[in-house]
């Protein structure tokens, strides 16, 4: 099953308990060009996380702090290649 199948089965069953292996596979295809995928299914499930506390403290620390050492949030933003300049 494809990450982006298995966020649209979760999003329609509202799991209670959410596994880091799913959120690190979440932030890795967080700058993913498929809209859906990213917009729909990743931002809008961590957002609804994050704010319906269903992500413990220690997975928002960790995935906040993998988003911004690794700089996920701000990969090829300005590059030539994804036709935004910088």
């Amino acid at each position: 099953m494809t990450l982006k199948e298995q966020l649209l089965q979760i999003k329609q069953n509202s799991p209670s308990i959410i596994s880091n292996k799913l959120l690190f596979e979440m932030v890795e295809n967080i700058g993913s060009l498929d809209s859906e995928l990213r917009d729909t299914l990743i931002y809008s499930l961590f957002s609804d996380w994050t704010t319906t506390g269903k992500l413990s403290v220690n997975q928002e620390q960790k995935v906040s702090s993998f988003l911004l050492d690794n700089s996920y949030l701000l990969q090829n933003i300005g590059s030539l290649s994804n036709g935004v300049e910088g």
